[in-house]
């Protein structure tokens, strides 16, 4: 096996403890100013429109997702290699073929959503009327949001860009979760309300696209400096075909574990009878966060690493040596991490607001052992992801997500919040547990000494 590809394998796994120290530390900290923001925005709010904002924001990270067609786990995959092996034309080829399909796919939504919002913004607060006939019409918030996504997505595009240049410490700063955003958009929510105290659900989206904006413009000038100049040439480019087949893969994988972690919320809102309720559980997955947050931490530091250790001397030793220092941190993490939550419950709800914390305490209680195995076992999903083993990811993934959907249609008419809660957390731990087995049969990999 080629020297440099070992050696390259050596430098990045020393440097391993190194990059998901920082990272969490930014991880950590973007957290607290976003978990600071959704109590601001509970407590102005209510739990009701509260509700609605949390559903308008994991439904424009859902349709930016699929916006992006998988080319956000594709750059980060690929491109490392190319520029490893010096295949400057694959890897041209590759992000103009990206920077094509982002910009036309965005383009053509951003107009979209520009018209509805236009057609709807007059009837906001007021009546339809038809042949004399005057009603107030409904319609989800989401609609009025719908020209954001190109920009959560470009985003995210963007922030994967940067990671795939191995850059993991700027690429989680700057993602759509990473403190600059969450900085940005918390300055611009406190400026509107210390201007105007009527705060509204469309005031904080305006304070958000502003500072997508400002961060994507914060990514480019990150990667004016840091890109490679061979890569900025596109006269000289080379397709890779499998570069598409694969991203609709990591597309298909990536939806399905984003609706598994938010399809409660979204039948809670169609199927509950309580409209505060929503709101409730949007605060519980806020307060329980902190997993997802741990879990993108630590995969920014081992996503770039998959690739070269499977081309090392010894892959099968040294990914199992990888997929092991993964689970000794997640493992510790979850452990410390579900023992804070369990022990200030209280006051975590409480930081919402008291209807939250009256009636929130036994869907957070429910949801939280799946927090801990979420954490846990996250590895498994990633190594999977990047070894090429996505289509089982999927059959997995896809078969927890059915579960997920026949319990919340099953329990959510009849228990509302806590049929919510339970749906998704015993969903949660199937799937978490199967990907473990998965990975061991797939890949050999055993999570720890025992299995």
């Amino acid at each position: 096996m080629n020297k440099g590809i070992e050696q390259r394998y050596n430098s990045k796994a020393r440097k391993t403890y190194y990059n998901v120290s920082i990272t969490m530390l930014f991880s950590l900290l973007a957290y607290v100013v976003y978990f600071y923001l959704n109590t601001l925005v509970a407590r102005w709010l209510g739990p009701a429109l509260y509700g609605d904002f949390s559903v308008a924001i994991y439904l424009i990270s859902l349709t930016g997702f699929v916006m992006l067609l998988g080319k956000n786990s594709s750059v980060v995959k690929y491109l490392p290699q190319y520029i490893h092996q010096k295949k400057w034309d694959f890897a041209r080829g590759c992000l103009k073929q990206d920077i094509k399909l982002v910009t036309s796919i965005g383009g053509g939504i951003f107009v979209f959503g520009v018209i509805i919002a236009l057609l709807l913004f007059p009837y906001l607060h007021g009546n339809f009327t038809i042949f004399n006939s005057s009603f107030t019409p409904y319609y989800h918030p989401f609609l009025l949001t719908i020209w954001i996504i190109p920009l959560f997505a470009f985003n995210l595009y963007l922030s994967q860009f940067i990671l795939s240049l191995n850059r993991p410490v700027s690429s989680t700063f700057t993602n759509p979760k990473g403190i600059a955003l969450q900085t940005v958009f918390s300055l611009f929510i406190i400026l509107i309300y210390l201007i105007n105290k009527n705060i509204t659900f469309y005031h904080m989206f305006y304070a958000y696209a502003v500072a997508l904006l400002f961060i994507i413009f914060f990514q480019l000038f990150i990667l004016v400096i840091i890109t490679p100049r061979n890569l900025i040439n596109f006269k000289d480019t080379t397709k890779d075909k499998g570069w598409i087949k694969n991203s609709l893969y990591f597309l298909i994988s990536s939806v399905v574990l984003i609706l598994m972690g938010q399809i409660s919320l979204l039948l809670l809102e169609a199927l509950g009878h309580k409209e505060n309720d929503v709101g409730i559980l949007s605060a519980i997955f806020a307060a329980t966060g902190i997993c997802w947050v741990v879990l993108t931490a630590t995969s920014q530091v081992f996503k770039p690493i998959i690739m070269p250790t499977l081309k090392s001397n010894d892959p099968s030793k040294n990914m199992q040596k990888l997929y092991f220092r993964a689970n000794i941190l997640l493992c510790g993490q979850a452990f410390l991490l579900t023992l804070i939550l369990y022990v200030f419950r209280f006051k975590i709800l409480g930081l919402f607001g008291d209807h939250f914390k009256h009636f929130g305490v036994q869907a957070y209680l429910i949801i939280l052992p799946s927090i801990f195995v979420i954490i846990a076992t996250g590895s498994a999903s990633y190594f999977l992801q990047f070894s090429g083993k996505v289509v089982a990811l999927i059959k997995l993934s896809g078969s927890a997500l059915i579960l997920q959907l026949i319990l919340c249609l099953l329990l959510i008419p009849h228990y509302d919040l806590l049929g919510a809660a339970i749906s998704f957390s015993l969903s949660e731990i199937v799937v978490c547990i199967g990907l473990v087995f998965v990975a061991r049969k797939k890949m050999g990999l055993k999570f720890c000494w025992l299995f």
